[in-house]
């Protein structure tokens, strides 16, 4: 259970809830200041990419497209380099063939062009969009190489129904998956996916928009150092079995989430580790890296429904194997889950309909009478949720500290269950509970109790040393 997620009756807004985690636990984000001199604003971007069409910068469009899609796609695109419009290719840029060992080690926020499959990428800043399109489309076809996608970038800003129409009419008169990229996609890959660099090389902005300034951060510094040594040691031959390899990827997406990366790159990596994991990882190395997601969409991405998502997968590793630690991070997914909805952030229906379900699974427990531990850490999750819904709708609390106390007394006899973190939920809470005999009796036991378990430890650690000192 982790006491981070337990808030008061505190009134949260969207920004301020999320804001929370990241006051008290800056430790886990990214310690780097950039600043440029003249920061490049999405008007003046909206502006020059309207001034490709103006000044037919065909050319320097195509090139900031190709760079921004190796990035954010896939990596493997080779541009035309024929005459603009795609010269004699009938392209202007497409994939080329790459073997399953080395695409395996690719990350991309969706599925890359693997083997043989074959993308063409048509590229306009005309105008009149949707004659090019039809014709760019025809023409990719017609070359039949066997393209299995056409990706169609325009530098107009296009409705999103006519978008989704066209691409729809296209796909199925010419059996091949069309999709069209627009100037909100390119300003989303610039100002939300860090591709600012590339659209200051490419597309003919000043020098003066360059300049700035990066200082790195002492923690960003070895997460970066230690993603360089991942990225290079993964590099290997990988066959059947090998959970280091999976750990590796998975501290990968950790490092690059830390380093605040683009979400589209930790994303990537997220999948990667994922798509590896079902080949080379274990059904826990999976758990936790769809526990390690859902609370980087959470607390990095403030995008509740990837959450929600996340812990629907969750609830079947619970169902095929109930253990302390699992049920422990699911319902810490939860609590973030509940905090939302009592703040009016996300459809308190949902949620309440995934707390029934964590009180089913308890009943499911008592009456299969082989997971006392599951069972015990559940009976407390759900009674201090209880306490916290009383503390919240400001209601008389005594008969929940009554059914809290042998619950958390009872919890020390666990091992599973962390006492210790128990007691910091209980101290927290505190700041919220004033006069309460009960409560402050139910603090002073559990101290007590901790104080006693931390000498045993400390007692046993300094035998060990002793021991190991005489031989």
């Amino acid at each position: 259970m982790d006491s981070s997620n337990i808030n008061s009756n505190q009134e949260y807004t969207a920004s301020s809830f999320f804001s929370y985690y990241r006051e008290k636990r800056p430790e886990k984000f990214s310690d780097t200041v950039e600043t440029y001199d003249i920061p490049l604003t999405k008007e003046l971007f909206e502006q020059q990419m309207n001034f490709l069409s103006i000044q037919k910068k065909q050319s320097a469009f195509e090139n900031f497209i190709v760079a921004v899609a190796q990035r954010k796609i896939t990596p493997n695109i080779k541009p035309q380099t024929g005459p603009d419009g795609g010269g004699d290719g009938k392209v202007d840029a497409e994939t080329y063939q790459v073997s399953d060992d080395i695409s395996d080690k690719w990350y991309s926020s969706e599925n890359t062009a693997k083997g043989n499959e074959l993308w063409a990428f048509a590229i306009s800043c005309k105008k009149q969009w949707k004659p090019k399109i039809e014709s760019d489309i025809e023409k990719i076809v017609g070359t039949k190489r066997g393209y299995t996608r056409a990706l169609f970038f325009s530098n107009q800003f296009i409705k999103a129904s006519t978008r989704a129409e066209v691409e729809k009419n296209l796909t199925e008169k010419y059996g091949l998956k069309v999709e069209i990229f627009d100037c909100l996609w390119c300003e989303n890959s610039v100002f939300q996916d860090r591709c600012i660099d590339l659209a200051l090389e490419h597309l003919g902005f000043s020098d003066e928009y360059k300049k700035h300034s990066v200082t790195v951060g002492p923690r960003d510094k070895a997460r970066q150092e230690r993603l360089d040594e991942i990225e290079k040691n993964i590099w290997r031959n990988i066959e059947g079995l090998d959970t280091s390899y999976v750990n590796e990827l998975h501290e990968a997406c950790l490092l690059s989430r830390g380093l605040e990366r683009p979400r589209t790159e930790v994303e990537g990596r997220f999948n990667r580790a994922m798509r590896e994991c079902e080949r080379h990882g274990s059904p826990q190395q999976m758990f936790l890296l769809i526990y390690d997601h859902a609370w980087t969409s959470f607390f990095w991405y403030e995008d509740i429904d990837a959450t929600y998502a996340d812990f629907q997968k969750l609830k079947q590793f619970i169902e095929s194997d109930c253990t302390v630690f699992r049920i422990e991070r699911l319902t810490n997914i939860l609590t973030n889950l509940i905090n939302v909805g009592r703040a009016g952030l996300y459809d308190l229906e949902k949620v309440k309909t995934e707390y029934k379900y964590i009180k089913i699974f308890e009943e499911r427990l008592k009456t299969e009478n082989n997971k006392p531990s599951c069972l015990l850490f559940l009976r407390i999750y759900i009674a201090v949720q209880q306490l916290i819904a009383h503390i919240q709708q400001n209601t008389p609390i005594d008969e929940d500290i009554a059914t809290l106390r042998p619950l958390l007394l009872e919890s020390a006899s666990h091992s599973e269950i962390s006492f210790e973190t128990n007691f910091k939920i209980m101290e927290m809470l505190s700041d919220t509970i004033e006069d309460n005999l009960e409560f402050d009796e139910l603090i002073d036991e559990m101290a007590d109790i901790l104080a006693d378990k931390r000498s045993r430890v400390d007692a046993a650690d300094l035998r060990f040393s002793r021991a190991k000192k005489t031989n």
